[in-house]
């Protein structure tokens, strides 16, 4: 069974070409997707995942998109594509075509390990991308890129787990917990922008000899001296040769002349090559030495100057090569110097202050670290000037983001000016205000906006983190002690608690609010971790510490926690009192608080058999949740009410209140609040005896919850559709998904709980007295043994 997943692991989600023919479809015929769901008589986010390509339509689906569409639907299975798991290139790699053979030759050849070489600037991530999209069909469970321009070597680890969405377990060596997912896995992984350091070489040795089907492929300035590394150097590309009387299609024959004509049209597309601007750009282009970065730099600053016919002033563009000093060692910055002179002052000043970022950053972080004294608006014209000029990036959502090859360059500015100390001082303390901000932001309506933001803004915090470690212990305090609850949702569990412990540690011991907080975001991950103990100790300290200081929303939150602790415990009678002392701490920042408080109270209930208890507690949760026009804590209630007065057999009801939650998860584009619901309806239709109406739910959950990057709710909707298998008849079906389940739970450290584990333990028991202990252990092993990406297949397409 496993073989089979994985044989088909080439392709474990085979209908995303088939959405983006039904999308465009759909936009041909100027329909938005409620529109087009409309005529299809299905549910919006059903469409959704049929365009994502994460659900195969039904027969009777497919027979109506042909009705609607006026045209014969191709066959899902035909139209296959692959998940990306690279970055989509969006220029084109001139020059490279040797090199990309020779590298894939050897791969071919059993090399397992190819370390691209060569300058900052020189191409080497471009040309390994180019060679991981090129080998991603050739291995079973494809190519990886992650990269590492902004970790420490001592995180690379770290770094690669998270990209493949394994958490952490403090006790367990990472490199340990890497080889455990990749060890029966065909993989190739593209380790970019790596330090040649001596951790960096022992991680890589570890990783080869105990994973014998994992490739790497790395780039790096220098190798990395481990045993079996094909060290492959990246050269410049070929620059015209001083030849005055070369010609145009001699000039053209050149990579670096190419590819400079091809950016420089990027900024003047009415460009057209004569002789005299072929003859400045070869001049620009030896004085780039052929280093491809360079050579972009030079091209938008030379499509800067042109004139208004788009052709590049010869005079200007010589001169230009005249002001670039020869400095054989340094091409780039000898480019980059060209461009920055081009710059007003304004832009000049703000791009040397940018180097002090990592990763990519919004123009308030630009203006608040880069320049205090624009505003925002000002300091977004810059930015977008530093983009055209190609010394920045622009990313998606208004962000922009810093080259790791020119940013040595941008932060040499800053070294005489004396600024750079008071530069990362203003970037920690900015960043510190951003995750103080973030605390009751996560925690409230504007929660999915604000992950998405601290997920963007996650390297830059680790770096303000690290150095208020150094410098300033109590903003190290207020960063970590914020940050908890980003950790517990995106789960980073052992990494918000390594954060929280060092900041404690070096903290000191006085008695302040964001201590108190620290300790409670403690208890709370180590909650999450399967440690009561410890989550216990952290979070009564906290609680001592908040009432102590009269902070009456720490200590309501204190024991709020207390409470879902007790209540995993199955402490059922001390949960609800834990719940109910939350609710009698009261004040001016206690009202979330006190809505989620009642809400758990109704959970309890739940827990207890206490339906009607549970309506009333969710009812009154609901009211506080409006009361604070709180759209996230009202879709929570609503699909926590729904379930129970469908328990009280008030079908039509909960039917009105679980469709509420699902549009008002939509509303604020809270994908996982969207397949919890879609999840907790499949439940309660499974138990009604609908197993065809469950299993579309479950299927749609799944796929949203993959989509999004959240394990925990995979391996909850693996569990569900194991009690699914049940029901079809197909013990076997169920227990490979149970252990599918619980390599996703124990990939994340993510243990059962409360009534869920009693209905886990009940599963295993029916199921070993069916099949027997030995066919149980062995269908529960496969599964276990299958890669993340086989289980969801094997559970999406059986």
């Amino acid at each position: 069974m496993a073989d089979e997943v994985a044989a088909e692991g080439k392709d474990p989600y085979p209908f995303r070409a088939f959405g983006k023919w039904v999308e465009s479809k759909r936009r041909a015929l100027g329909l938005n997707q409620y529109d087009m769901a409309e005529r299809l008589h299905i549910a919006v986010y059903s469409l959704r995942n049929i365009e994502t390509g994460y659900r195969k339509p039904s027969r009777d689906l497919m027979r109506v998109l042909a009705e609607v569409m006026g045209e014969k639907v191709p066959d899902p299975w035909v139209l296959r594509a692959r998940p990306r798991r690279l970055p989509a290139p969006t220029t084109n790699l001139i020059g490279r075509d040797r090199e990309v053979e020779a590298i894939c030759s050897l791969f071919a050849s059993a090399t397992r390990l190819v370390s691209l070489v060569g300058p900052d600037g020189v191409g080497k991530s471009r040309l390994a991308i180019e060679v991981a999209l090129r080998l991603d069909e050739q291995h079973s469970h494809g190519a990886w890129h992650v990269d590492l321009a902004t970790e420490p070597p001592d995180r690379y680890c770290d770094a690669v787990l998270a990209r493949f969405g394994i958490a952490q377990r403090a006790k367990r060596d990472p490199v340990v917990r890497l080889v455990e997912h990749l060890v029966d896995q065909e993989t190739l992984v593209l380790l970019d922008n790596v330090a040649p350091t001596a951790p960096t070489a022992d991680f890589v040795e570890r990783m080869l000899a105990q994973a014998p089907d994992l490739k790497l492929l790395v780039t790096s300035p220098e190798p990395l001296g481990v045993y079996g590394e094909a060290r492959y150097p990246v050269e410049p590309l070929a620059v015209p040769d001083d030849d005055a009387g070369a010609t145009t299609e001699q000039l053209v024959a050149t990579p670096a002349f190419r590819l400079f004509v091809e950016r420089f049209r990027l900024g003047q597309p009415r460009f057209s090559l004569t002789p005299e601007a072929a003859r400045a750009i070869a001049a620009l282009c030896r004085q780039s030495g052929g280093l491809p970065l360079a050579i972009e730099v030079m091209a938008a600053a030379a499509a800067s100057e042109a004139d208004a016919t788009a052709q590049p002033r010869p005079l200007s563009a010589a001169g230009a090569a005249g002001r670039l000093r020869p400095r054989p060692a340094d091409t780039l910055l000898r480019a980059v110097d060209y461009t920055f002179g081009l710059l007003g002052a304004t832009q000049q000043r703000l791009f040397a202050r940018l180097g002090v970022f990592v990763g990519s950053f919004d123009v308030a972080g630009a203006a608040a670290v880069g320049d205090p004294n624009l505003s925002v608006d000002e300091v977004a014209r810059a930015c977008e000037g530093l983009v055209e000029m190609n010394l920045i990036v622009g990313s998606e959502r208004g962000r922009f983001e810093v080259l790791s090859s020119i940013q040595s360059h941008m932060r040499r500015r800053l070294e005489p000016t004396g600024e750079l100390a008071e530069l990362e001082r203003r970037h920690a303390l900015h960043f510190a205000s951003v995750a103080e901000q973030s605390f009751d932001g996560v925690h409230g309506r504007e929660q999915v906006s604000w992950m998405r933001r601290l997920s963007a803004d996650h390297a830059n915090l680790a770096v303000a983190f690290e150095w208020a470690l150094r410098n300033d212990p109590a903003v190290a305090l207020s960063i970590a002690g914020s940050l908890w609850p980003y950790f517990s949702r995106c789960e980073a569990l052992s990494d918000g608690r390594r954060w929280l412990n060092a900041a404690l540690a070096a903290a000191g011991h006085d008695a302040s609010p964001i201590r108190a907080r620290a300790f409670i975001g403690a208890g709370v991950l180590a909650r999450m971790q399967g440690e009561p103990p410890q989550a216990s100790a952290h979070l009564e300290a906290g609680a001592r510490m908040a009432n102590l200081l009269g902070a009456k929303g720490l200590a309501a939150l204190a024991q709020l926690h207390l409470g879902i602790l007790a209540e995993n415990a199955g402490q059922y009678l001390s949960a609800d009192a834990l719940f109910k002392q939350s609710l009698m701490v009261t004040g001016p920042d206690t009202s979330f608080i006190a809505a989620l408080a009642t809400n758990c109270r109704g959970m309890v209930c739940l827990d207890s058999s206490d339906l009607r208890g549970a309506a009333a507690f969710f009812t009154s949760s609901r009211e506080l949740f409006e009361g604070r026009e709180d759209g996230w804590g009202i879709a929570l209630t609503a699909k926590n009410l729904a379930w129970t007065l469908a328990a009280l057999n008030q079908p039509e009801r909960a039917r009105a209140l679980y469709a509420e939650s699902l549009v008002r998860y939509g509303e604020i584009g809270d994908e996982r609040g969207l397949a919890n619901t879609m999840a907790s309806l499949g439940r309660l239709l499974l138990e009604d005896g609908q197993s065809e109406q469950a299993g579309e739910l479950f299927a749609d959950a799944l796929a949203t919850f993959h989509t999004i990057g959240e394990r925990r709710g995979c391996g909850e909707v693996l569990f569900a559709l194991a009690l699914l298998a049940v029901r079809d008849g197909e013990p076997i079906r169920a227990a490979c998904l149970l252990g599918a389940a619980a390599a996703v739970r124990a990939a994340i450290d993510s243990p059962l709980w409360g009534t869920e584990k009693s209905t886990h333990d009940d599963l295993i028991d029916r199921l070993r007295l069916e099949l027997g202990a030995d066919a149980y252990q062995a269908a529960w092993s496969e599964g276990y043994a299958m890669s993340f990406e086989a289980s969801i297949h094997y559970a999406l397409v059986p």
